[in-house]
């Protein structure tokens, strides 16, 4: 399982803004692995992505998607800033 925190957030009435640290490890000492980090977000809300440090793919209106590749016996660290509004 992946190690999340939130390292930052500005909320107001009308957005939420928030930045996500998602360490992903392979404990596999010879295979690389490739993994989905999803980003569900509420119903009835825009959004968008400000910041990234990985590729990530617009599933739906609904589905962030990140693919991260890790190699083997390492870690991957995911950070990015969204923003949400209604």
């Amino acid at each position: 399982m992946p190690e999340q925190k939130i390292t930052d957030q500005r909320r107001s009435d009308r957005f939420l803004t928030f930045t996500r640290s998602v360490e992903i490890r392979n404990r596999k000492p010879d295979q690389a692995v490739s993994v989905f980090v999803d980003e569900i977000i509420p119903r009835y809300v825009n959004w968008k992505i400000d910041k990234n440090s990985l590729p990530f793919e617009k599933k739906d209106a609904y589905t962030c998607r990140f693919k991260v590749d890790v190699a083997a016996d390492s870690t991957v660290t995911l950070v990015y800033t969204m923003t949400q509004t209604w």
